[in-house]
């Protein structure tokens, strides 16, 4: 009988949790199929132009001489995985990177 009055007040108490935090219980976008494709269509679309501009920024460089420890420049790793972006950028195109966001 003691375990039938925890487990109920445990119940309530999720519940009111719920009542006071809704937004944090729905997760209606991660049951849809079609939310990481669209996530990601959104994704490439940030990141392309911001991309070629990095690596615009590495040509330059490389045409003045400037190679880097990769020997290019410094070409700028931008990858992006469903909803996810990392990147590894030249220090001199942190700011630049920053300032797109």
């Amino acid at each position: 009988m003691n375990t039938r009055k925890k487990v109920s007040n445990h119940r309530r108490q999720r519940n009111a949790g719920a009542a006071l935090w809704p937004a944090l219980n729905h997760k209606g976008n991660e049951r849809c199929p079609l939310s990481p494709i669209l996530a990601s269509l959104v994704v490439v679309r940030l990141l392309q132009p911001i991309n070629n501009a990095l690596r615009q920024r590495a040509a330059e460089r490389l045409a003045n001489g400037i190679t880097h420890d990769d020997g290019r420049g410094g070409i700028t790793n931008l990858l992006g995985f469903i909803d996810d972006i990392s990147t590894v950028v030249p220090l001199e195109d942190l700011l630049f990177l920053c300032q797109q966001f």
